[in-house]
């Protein structure tokens, strides 16, 4: 009984991960800018944009992407199990 919730829980969390960091791989692709990585970023507003910081854009894409993948990764091996 505990590994099927434990399996469930990685889909889930599996799943939500990846809708989550492909929102933001969206929404950043569609505006132009994303924002930061740290809590200060959300808080002061910091953001990079793709027309004036073009490499710190997409690497935050790039890690975002990353990050979808291996959410992505854990849903499909907790389901496949």
């Amino acid at each position: 009984m505990q590994d099927i919730v434990r399996r469930y829980f990685k889909i889930f969390i599996g799943v939500i991960g990846a809708l989550s960091s492909g929102a933001v791989i969206v929404s950043g692709l569609k505006s132009g800018y994303v924002p930061g990585f740290s809590r200060a970023a959300l808080v002061t507003g910091t953001t990079y944009h793709g027309a004036s910081q073009a490499s710190q854009f997409w690497f935050i894409i790039f890690f975002w992407s990353v990050a979808c993948v291996g959410f992505v990764w854990l849903a499909w091996s907790a389901y496949r199990d």
